[in-house]
């Protein structure tokens, strides 16, 4: 009986059996390699910071309106979150932001669930203010710039060119993001006349009612039919003057 022999354990068991401990190894090494095929790779990974940032736009308000209509009440309904290392408001003219520090490793998916649930549970808000925008904060590195000048263009003939140049890129499938910088969004401005008010009748509240009622998407409900539930919704969003 050799020393091999003697042994016990996953050792000795290699030794009595070299060609089995051979095809053990070759199917590792195939593994490793598949693996290391289907893994994904980034030249500038997208870094997790573990914060979430809480957006409520407030029109017209000032920043003492902004703390007591919206901050604190968020700071109420986030106050017994676990994990939490910091929360951080900040009140500005016109809108209110909250940013919430988790521990590091923590996992965000549940996290920025719990947040959006707890935040739009709040039925408090002032009636001017915005539905909240909730969204995770990552790190990204820009990859490569992209400028687009004209000077026979518009401003708004600029901002459709790059639209169309993004969607142009990202249908090329090699893209996954693109981020448009440098433009405003669009807006439809309207500028009501005092005199022209009077003349109706009509008070600056009255108009803003009138134009907002006539302008967004309403849920219609849902119709059960033999092939499945329909989803009844009405598009009034206005884009245009």
């Amino acid at each position: 009986m050799t020393p091999y022999d003697r042994r016990s354990g996953a050792i000795g068991w290699m030794a009595r059996n070299p060609v089995a401990a051979n095809l053990l190894m070759a199917v590792v090494m195939l593994a490793g390699l598949v693996s290391l095929l289907d893994l994904r790779k980034e030249v500038f990974p997208t870094i997790p910071l573990e914060m979430i940032r809480i957006t409520v736009p407030y029109p017209g308000s000032s920043p003492s309106e902004v703390e007591e209509g919206i901050l604190i009440k968020i700071e109420e309904a986030l106050q017994d979150m676990e994990d939490v290392d910091d929360i951080i408001a900040e009140a500005n003219e016109n809108v209110a932001t909250v940013l919430v520090q988790m521990q590091p490793k923590t996992d965000m998916a549940p996290v920025l669930n719990d947040v959006t649930s707890r935040v739009n549970a709040i039925a408090s808000f002032p009636a001017n203010a915005e539905k909240p925008i909730i969204e995770e904060i990552l790190a990204k590195n820009h990859t490569i710039n992209l400028s687009i000048a004209g000077e026979k263009l518009s401003e708004h003939q600029l901002k459709a060119l790059a639209d169309d140049v993004r969607d142009d890129l990202l249908a090329t499938g090699e893209i996954t993001q693109i981020e448009l910088v440098g433009v405003r969004d669009y807006e439809v401005a309207i500028e009501l006349s005092d005199s022209t008010l009077r003349q109706y009748g009509l008070s600056f509240d009255q108009v803003v009612t009138l134009i907002r009622s006539r302008s967004e998407n309403l849920p219609g409900g849902n119709v059960r039919t033999d092939s499945g539930t329909i989803t009844l919704r009405s598009q009034g969003q206005a884009y245009s003057g």
